[in-house]
């Protein structure tokens, strides 16, 4: 028995792949309607514009990526230190597995940062989850575990370090000259490398 076609997933798959390659700016409903192979027609049925798509395949990148901190921050039962290895691990596995998707949305919150922003704020409530973290941070503070920082600020470098790696990859795979054994290795020693320097730089 033949499988039904899921015409609508399969034009959600193909313009994943397709903004996620090429940006909002270069990508074409043409593209997506190619890669999903079907007709534009059809493609305009099923969503009736290049924004709307996109958005929704943005907020779904973006959504992975929050999700993948937002319930380890909120976890009483870790320390920050804990904490910090396991968003390290999970940023540096993620985007191993899903190599388009930093650039992509770097590239989307650098080309019209305010729709992105009014977007981030829908779809997420970093409130609580920040709160936490933050209570966490100036408890340790408090009792001199910890150098003085901001939850934001810790964050940022987290992140940071996670993400240049992931948007240069291609570069430095060209000026290194290793293979990609080599780097596979490199970005599994980052892991540990990554979290030690955070946690050294605010332990006291």
């Amino acid at each position: 028995m033949q499988k039904t076609r899921n015409v609508e997933q399969d034009i959600i798959d193909a313009a994943r792949k397709v903004f996620q390659m090429n940006g909002f700016k270069e990508a074409t409903m043409r593209d997506i309607a190619n890669e999903a192979n079907i007709n534009l027609a059809m493609l305009h049925y099923y969503f009736r514009s290049k924004d709307n798509l996109f958005y929704m395949i943005f907020d779904e990148a973006f959504g992975l990526l929050y999700e993948k901190i937002a319930h380890i921050l909120s976890d009483d039962k870790l320390d920050i230190f804990e904490k910090i290895r396991i968003i390290v691990s999970e940023y540096i596995t993620f985007f191993n597995i899903n190599p388009h998707i930093p650039l992509f949305i770097v590239r989307e919150v650098i080309r019209n940062p305010e729709k992105i922003g009014e977007r981030m704020k829908v779809s997420i409530n970093p409130i609580p989850t920040f709160k936490t973290f933050s209570d966490q941070i100036q408890e340790q503070y408090e009792k001199g575990v910890i150098r003085q920082i901001s939850a934001f600020s810790l964050i940022l470098n987290i992140i940071s370090l996670c993400v240049f790696p992931a948007l240069a990859k291609s570069v430095v795979n060209q000026l290194s000259g290793l293979t990609e054994i080599e780097m596979e290795a490199i970005s599994e020693n980052r892991k540990k490398e990554v979290a030690d320097f955070i946690i050294n730089s605010i332990r006291i």
